[in-house]
């Protein structure tokens, strides 16, 4: 019994209609989130870029070195910070641009994956690189993409396996949870935080496509009652009327001389 429910969840069946409706709503939805993202970093970079470059604060360098321990991994936060916000923006503008063209509007789930990865996993490998993995806000990031793009829920778990499996499982084997001002961030209480964001995000997501879909079924199947009436209406009509002539026949040649 559970295996068929575990089975149902993974391969619900949807009518090929629903599935054209979900992959256009996918594609439409897609160029707003591209924009919404592109603004949201560009106001997120346009702020690190005064507080760590333009007027950087001492209260907030001293508060900063507080957490991370020294002045090296201050200059990698730095670096990391402002090379993730140039290289987001990058790919941003860039899924804009394969946003307009042929291959981007007939393959929306792809450009799902490319936005989402753009925006977790690219600031992920560069902090790697530079040799400090601070976790993003994942929570802002899982729970818009929930809002904004409410479809596809095997392709949010995708992505944020992918982003978490990343942070805790690459970063950790290369080292960086024995860092002593990093080692926090590797502790169970966040791993069971990330998780349980990601499994309420895509239960969310789930039950709003069933119910989107069964709304849809019933919205169709209501069309298709209304036209099979209305045809059933014209058939009686015409026979009615072929009848009515027949009669009207069979009565004028029973009046004739």
């Amino acid at each position: 019994m559970a295996k068929w429910r575990l089975q149902n969840i993974f391969h619900a069946s949807t009518s090929a209609e629903y599935e054209a409706w979900k992959r256009q709503f996918l594609s439409n939805r897609l160029r707003l989130c591209l924009w919404i993202a592109l603004l949201c970093h560009l106001s997120f970079a346009a702020i690190a870029l005064d507080k760590l470059v333009l007027r950087p604060q001492t209260e907030d360098i001293q508060q900063t070195l507080k957490i991370l321990g020294n002045l090296a991994n201050y200059k990698s936060l730095k670096q990391s910070v402002l090379l993730s916000d140039g290289v987001v923006v990058l790919f941003l503008m860039m899924g804009l641009g394969l946003r307009r063209t042929a291959w981007g509007r007939t393959h929306p789930r792809m450009g799902f994956l490319f936005l989402s990865g753009s925006m977790t996993l690219i600031p992920e490998v560069l902090s790697t690189v530079i040799g400090l993995p601070l976790p993003l806000n994942w929570e802002f990031i899982f729970m818009a993409q929930v809002v904004l793009l409410p479809v596809y829920w095997q392709l949010h778990l995708l992505v944020q396996s992918v982003a978490l499996l990343y942070y805790f499982g690459i970063n950790s084997i290369l080292g960086f949870a024995k860092i002593p001002g990093l080692s926090s961030l590797f502790g169970l209480e966040t791993i069971l935080y990330a998780v349980w964001i990601c499994l309420i995000c895509d239960i969310a997501v789930y039950l709003y496509d069933r119910l989107r879909y069964h709304e849809f079924e019933s919205r169709r199947e209501l069309q298709l009652g209304y036209f099979w009436q209305r045809d059933y209406r014209l058939r009686w009509e015409k026979v009615r009327g072929s009848q009515q002539s027949v009669n009207e026949e069979a009565r004028i040649v029973e009046t004739s001389p």
